[in-house]
């Protein structure tokens, strides 16, 4: 029988680091935008949302905001994806961008495609959106390694 006094080994389970990677999620959709942000903050260390476009280009643009990824859905009121990714480009910010949208014709791929940015089709799989950044993330350490 084991003594009562002896003091028990204090297991813990090991906090997982985050990854530093800031993160800016835009949709309009609180039941896209809420899961996307919450599945992103389990492994990134700052992952910010806005609602629109516009929110998306006054974070970047207007309040100096360090971004290190944006994941911004296509279909948004105010000012669309595209918009809003063109001018973050016209201003010079050059960062990985996953652009999501439910309409993924050949034309509107190729026009996100000449952006610099990637274009996911709707509905998307968490699973999917992590992993590709993960993806792009480590392509970007290996080249400047």
């Amino acid at each position: 029988m084991p003594d009562e006094g002896t003091p028990k080994p204090n297991i813990q389970p090991e906090q997982n680091e985050k990854i530093d990677l800031r993160i800016l999620v835009a949709d309009d959709e609180e039941l896209i935008r809420g899961p996307i942000q919450e599945v992103l903050s389990e492994e990134y260390s700052c992952v910010e949302s806005v609602t629109d476009g516009a929110e998306l280009v006054k974070k970047v643009l207007e309040e100096g905001r360090e971004c290190d990824f944006i994941v911004t859905d296509n279909n948004m009121r105010e000012m669309d994806g595209i918009e809003a990714v063109r001018r973050i480009r016209a201003a010079g910010y050059n960062m990985p961008i996953i652009i999501l949208t439910a309409f993924d014709s050949d034309s509107l791929k190729s026009e996100i495609e000449s952006l610099g940015a990637i274009c996911m089709s709707k509905p998307i799989r968490l699973n999917e959106l992590k992993d590709a950044i993960k993806r792009i993330r480590l392509e970007i350490q290996s080249r400047k390694k």
